[in-house]
């Protein structure tokens, strides 16, 4: 692990801080993006955190706030929306063939129920007009090896990509506040497999249930992780 990376694991637990690698100095947009995404999710661990206190008597253990069941586009529209002012433009579940700038007709009348003939990137951004395009897939990393979890969202955007466009991998994940080092660790370990470079971490405090504490399942404080890694 980077040494300084690991200094904030050590010295700071699960405050609320950001991490960069190196080759984000350049791009500070991209560094933006990131720092926003990760401050949005922030505000909306907190709304929905207070939900749950409101929720009536059905509320349980498990319902604290992101560290819940939400689905991956639960955690791509509030990044999409706090996008929005900071770029040109930003395309929301795109068609990775209209990215690559190709005509192609509307394949919709040939699509079976409940699958769809094209491929679609999660979030595509255009920082100003003409420039590169930076492509996103976001996946939630709860628990499983890298190669069976995301090879499937690698290979998406290394087919999307097209001239000098960059592909970025968005991986979502929550744990005990003494294990956020190790578990920082084993995902940069993992990623080396599928050749990807941990670029930044953004880390905040939330509550969480240990469920993977099968001696003592329980509510605690803990941390949620956005950490992306550069594809």
């Amino acid at each position: 692990m980077d040494k300084k990376l690991e200094e904030l694991t050590e010295e700071r637990g699960c405050s609320r801080w950001c991490w960069h690698d190196q080759s984000t100095k350049r791009e500070s947009k991209l560094r933006e993006l990131f720092e926003a995404a990760v401050r949005e999710l922030e505000e909306e661990d907190v709304r929905l955190f207070r939900a749950f206190g409101q929720a009536g008597d059905w509320k349980n253990a498990q319902c604290q706030g992101l560290a819940y069941w939400v689905f991956e586009h639960n955690l791509v529209f509030p990044i999409f929306r706090a996008w929005l002012p900071l770029v040109r433009r930003v395309w929301w579940d795109e068609d990775i063939h209209r990215t690559r700038g190709e005509q192609r007709e509307d394949s919709n009348r040939d699509e079976k129920p409940g699958r769809r003939n094209r491929e679609y990137i999660d979030l595509v951004v255009e920082k100003r007009k003409g420039a590169p395009k930076w492509l996103f897939e976001a996946k939630w990393w709860a628990y499983g090896a890298a190669k069976s979890l995301l090879s499937k969202d690698v290979r998406r955007l290394r087919r999307a990509r097209a001239g000098k466009d960059q592909g970025y991998l968005l991986t979502f994940w929550y744990g005990s506040t003494g294990e956020l080092k190790s578990d920082l660790e084993r995902a940069q370990e993992q990623a080396k497999g599928l050749d990807l470079t941990m670029l930044f971490v953004g880390v905040f405090p939330t509550h969480v249930y240990t469920w993977w504490d099968k001696q003592n399942p329980k509510s605690d404080i803990g941390y949620f992780a956005l950490v992306a890694f550069s594809v």
